[in-house]
């Protein structure tokens, strides 16, 4: 997402589809906000071929709500395939519309000079090690925000779907991380350990998590 004005963004979209064989068909794309009200609607026509099509779209959407630690609004973009005689895949994505750009030595969020309060959260709690259930996990990240915080690290592991959830709801910016912890520094500065698991997990990490606005850094 792309911030215009004060309530204009630019929605850009990547849709990847996989289909057996090439056929004809389309996407009908959808945008609402938390209440069910639908703020963009879209239906494109679409050859698929057989394997892996790719198809962008973009739209200017007014009267939009920022997402911010102050104001977590968040959005559903729904994608349905639409091929005759089929039945359709569907896809429902939660995000929100926020802009992280960097001016100098200020760091911007929607355009507006971000101050990083944050703390370090360790997966790690008495009795249970490593294993934190999702009550202790919400509980820990709601503490996190009502000492006054605005952001986590992830050190130093990427986490279960449910924590980067949890920091779009609550308000929570989030640096997370491919897996290096007590990792050597020898280790780390070795550009074959790089290429061949370094790049690809922060790759594949992006790419499963790149749709919430909570996440700033990839690190």
């Amino acid at each position: 997402t792309t911030q215009l004005d004060k309530d204009k963004w630019e929605l850009n979209l990547n849709v990847a589809t996989a289909s057996t064989a090439s056929v004809t068909g389309g996407l009908d794309c959808a945008v609402e906000d938390n209440s069910g009200k639908q703020s963009w609607h879209r239906k494109t026509a679409a050859s698929f071929k057989k394997g892996i099509t790719a198809t962008k779209l973009s739209a200017q959407m007014k009267n939009i709500k920022a997402w911010s630690p102050e104001s977590p609004n968040l959005y559903y973009l729904k994608i349905k395939t639409r091929v005759a005689n089929t039945i359709p895949d569907v896809k429902k994505i939660r995000f929100g519309f926020r802009e992280i750009k960097v001016r100098g030595t200020q760091i911007l969020l929607n355009g507006k000079p971000l101050l990083i309060k944050g703390i370090s959260r360790h997966e790690l709690y008495p009795g249970t090690g490593s294993t934190v259930s999702a009550i202790r996990t919400k509980m820990d990240l709601q503490d996190i925000k009502d000492l006054g915080c605005n952001m986590i690290r992830t050190a130093h592991y990427t986490q279960h779907p449910l924590v980067y959830d949890l920091c779009d709801e609550l308000g929570l910016l989030v640096w997370t991380e491919i897996p290096a912890w007590k990792t050597r520094v020898e280790t780390l500065a070795d550009d074959h350990v790089w290429g061949k698991y370094g790049a690809p997990q922060l790759q594949e990490m992006i790419e499963q998590n790149r749709n919430h606005p909570s996440i700033i850094v990839w690190s």
